[in-house]
């Protein structure tokens, strides 16, 4: 059926409006996408400087935290080792320097004139002994001094036994555990010696024995150190 002459004038003068209202919705809907791209971009920026500046902040809050947490730490320890200095030296007297040193032992050996002695209650032979002490940073006791042979001897009349000492037999002399010889006007060591005897001594007497044959020994070290604290400077 063919379509009426005026009808196909109509539809043929109605399709040039079409073309400007097109170009305008297409414009339209750029700008809108354009709008919504950027406040999109806006939002993640923004929203990604707030977590940045959140995350700072907590990195902050927890390096001042770490930081309070160390100088408490600090503290106490500073508290306690003055306490333990307060024990083992005293509190220092007025006018003494506030970082004098003070010299003690470990428990069970005894302090005397700098240095630290201990009186074993085992016995071993000679060898044995000495490594015993030196695995405690010592050696078998050596006798430098008329005042540390009194302190000695003294120490044997209550403990009433025989004690290895630091020295054994070389050559043709008695030789100390530090490679120093015994003049003979030091120390007096009575009883038959050989080739493989060492020195013990007891209540009253320094003899010479078999190396080899169990006694109980005597070991020395340097005493330990720390400053002191005075009192006022932990309040």
């Amino acid at each position: 059926m063919l379509t009426p002459p005026s009808v196909l004038a109509v539809s043929s003068r109605s399709s040039p409006f079409c073309h400007p209202l097109t170009i305008s919705l297409g414009v339209a809907v750029t700008i809108l996408l354009g709008t919504v791209t950027g406040l999109a971009v806006l939002i993640f920026q923004g929203s990604s400087l707030s977590c940045l500046n959140s995350a700072q902040n907590l990195s902050e809050e927890r390096s001042g935290n770490n930081q309070n947490t160390s100088n408490d730490l600090h503290r106490s320890t500073m508290v306690m080792l003055g306490k333990l200095k307060e024990h083992f030296c005293g509190e220092l007297e007025s006018g003494e320097a506030e970082h004098a040193q003070c010299e003690y032992c470990p428990l069970g050996w005894v302090l005397h004139h700098g240095k630290c002695y201990y009186f074993s209650e085992k016995k071993k032979n000679w060898s044995d002994s000495e490594r015993f002490c030196n695995s405690r940073a010592g050696s078998l006791a050596v006798i430098d001094n008329g005042e540390e042979k009194t302190f000695i001897m003294n120490r044997m009349k209550m403990e009433k036994g025989y004690y290895w000492l630091g020295l054994s037999k070389g050559k043709d002399r008695w030789l100390w555990v530090t490679g120093a010889w015994l003049p003979a006007e030091k120390l007096h060591v009575t009883g038959s010696s050989g080739s493989h005897s060492c020195v013990v001594c007891g209540m009253d007497e320094v003899l010479a024995e078999s190396c080899f044959n169990p006694n109980e020994w005597i070991c020395e070290k340097a005493t330990m150190e720390f400053p002191t604290v005075k009192r006022a400077s932990l309040d």
